[in-house]
């Protein structure tokens, strides 16, 4: 008979992991962090770039605004070249960079791009308002802006209308923040052509 009672119990646990079990697992982990992370740098870069839209929209439809109101109760209006070159046809109208008018006070109004910011002048009223002052905001890049007049002639029968052109950009740092975009609006002469 042997002797079992002095025996060396063996313990075999069966409920650890193997080594084998653990690198899979661990490989699975990884693999599904990084999709997460890729998932989240994604999301982000696609709410900048909504962001910087809707930034150059914002600004873009505030500048547009604040000019038409302007223009819509002017009156003698003209452009001049400023950086770029005037042309004129004979039907009346006339492009240029800078636009000049009398507003509704009676005041004389420019309005240009230089240095890819837009910039208003009133001469008149104080010796420091006949300078030209940015009325655009720093982070957004004016570009190919211009002016055109139609009906401004005087032997027309039109009522003049201002057209306004112009590609206005986001400076951004990250390439989703640089965005674009080309606007084009007309305004006509509140008053009537006599």
């Amino acid at each position: 008979m042997k002797n079992t009672k002095h025996k060396i119990p063996t313990t075999r646990y069966r409920t650890a992991f193997t080594l084998i079990e653990t690198l899979v697992s661990l490989t699975v982990f990884v693999t599904v962090v990084t999709i997460a992370t890729g998932a989240f740098t994604s999301v982000l870069k696609g709410q900048r770039h909504a962001f910087a839209v809707q930034n150059v929209q914002d600004n873009t439809s505030v500048l547009i605004e604040s000019m038409a109101r302007e223009v819509r109760t002017g009156t003698n209006f003209s452009v001049s070249g400023g950086s770029g070159s005037q042309s004129s046809d004979p039907s009346g109208s006339s492009a240029g960079t800078e636009l000049n008018f009398t507003n509704a006070k009676g005041e004389s109004v420019s309005y240009r791009v230089n240095n890819t910011r837009l910039e208003r002048m009133v001469v008149g009223g104080c010796p420091s308002c006949n300078v030209f002052q940015p009325i655009s905001s720093f982070d957004l890049q004016i570009t190919n802006f211009r002016f055109v007049i139609q009906g401004d002639g005087s032997s027309d029968t039109r009522q003049p209308m201002i057209t306004i052109i112009g590609r206005f950009e986001n400076i951004g740092v990250r390439p989703e923040e640089q965005v674009s975009i080309n606007v084009s609006t007309s305004i006509t002469q509140r008053e009537l052509d006599g």
